[in-house]
């Protein structure tokens, strides 16, 4: 097994790291130094540049970041009048948004009362249906004792004028 006196290699690769002693700084300046020098802390040493290149020198920069940086410093004195003038459009914005949260805060209240009435909605529709199925029952019936009255009716004016013809034929 490892020894508790010499540092065991960690995740990092070559970072040797003392797990039974950490300390958080020295890792952190460690990884530091590694990135400022462009490579990870486990990466071999890069070679030394070619002779006659200069070390460090930054590539040119290109074109669209120069036209951006001067027209950035050409602009520069006019954006607080930028500002000035946009100033009503974020009001406008931010009333908009209070407004719209409001708004929502409002549905989120009705969701339920919502709920509840289109389940008093449903229980309507079934009611509804109900009743007209009662009301067809009822005049189907409504109709047929309307024809049996009138069947009643010629029954009666038939037994009327019998009556009548019996008594002229027993009492002349």
């Amino acid at each position: 097994m490892d020894s508790n006196d010499e540092p065991r290699n960690g995740p990092l690769g070559g970072l040797n790291i003392d797990f039974d002693h950490l300390d958080a700084a020295e890792i952190n300046e460690r990884i530091r130094l590694a990135a400022a020098a462009g490579s990870s802390p486990g990466d071999p040493p890069l070679p030394p540049p070619p002779p006659g290149t200069a070390p460090d020198a930054p590539p040119p920069p290109a074109l669209k970041s120069r036209m951006k940086g001067r027209l950035r410093r050409l602009l520069a004195p006019f954006f607080p009048a930028l500002r000035l003038l946009s100033l009503p459009v974020q009001e406008d914005l931010a009333e908009a948004t209070r407004i719209l949260h409001a708004t929502n805060v409002r549905v989120d209240e009705m969701a339920p009362i919502l709920s509840r009435s289109i389940e008093y909605l449903r229980i309507m529709h079934v009611l509804n249906h109900n009743l007209v199925l009662e009301l067809t029952k009822l005049r189907i019936e409504h109709d047929a004792l309307k024809n049996r009255v009138r069947l009643l009716e010629k029954d009666l004016d038939f037994l009327t004028r019998r009556e009548r013809a019996v008594e002229r034929q027993v009492f002349p």
